[in-house]
């Protein structure tokens, strides 16, 4: 460092006894820079670990449900990431259409959950989910309301395009047997 980051205004002295630490570094280095003439704009830990992102994704999607398939499309909406960005709220409204035999059940879908990041790197993250179903349906003629039925699953995410599985438990039927979806969706909202 003495011999790459010289400056006058910082003394030899001051070099030699610097302490490999944070705080001490990221003083010298803020110095240095003021010295050699270039703007300084840092951004604490505490300031990243609580600035507030909010992602839209559209999604689209095949579930499995009792024998059938069904497909999916909706809008997921990110909020409050947090904790260095590792933990978001989440709502993921979508609308589902399956048929069973002629009947056609339309589905509107309002999970709301949770949602933690486990970063590769940059581009790459793996993700774990959790949510509680709020869903109003309709099969035939009649009009159900359901609040409350868990989904569990996870994905993985690359820059904008991300895939995700669930297992969604009682969605359909109180019979404690668990549905599957595979969801894509596209971040419209990241740069």
């Amino acid at each position: 460092m003495l011999n790459e980051l010289k400056c006058e205004a910082v003394s030899i002295n001051k070099i030699q006894t610097l302490k490999y630490n944070e705080s001490q570094l990221s003083k010298y280095f803020i110095n240095y820079l003021k010295c050699a003439g270039d703007s300084v704009s840092l951004k604490s830990n505490a300031a990243i670990r609580t600035s507030n992102k909010t992602r839209i994704r559209i999604t689209s999607g095949i579930f499995s449900i009792t024998n059938t398939s069904a497909y999916r499309i909706g809008a997921e909406f990110e909020f409050g990431m947090f904790t260095r960005n590792k933990w978001a709220l989440l709502i993921d409204a979508n609308y589902l259409i399956f048929y069973s035999g002629y009947t056609g059940i339309n589905t509107l879908a309002l999970p709301l959950g949770i949602r933690h990041y486990f970063y590769l790197n940059n581009d790459t993250r793996l993700f774990l989910n959790a949510f509680l179903l709020t869903t109003y349906y309709s099969p035939g003629s009649t009009r159900v309301f359901d609040v409350g039925n868990p989904a569990f699953g996870g994905g993985i995410a690359y820059k904008r395009l991300s895939i995700r599985g669930e297992s969604i438990v009682q969605f359909w039927a109180r019979n404690h047997v668990p549905n599957y979806s595979v969801i894509l969706s596209y971040d419209i909202t990241k740069k």
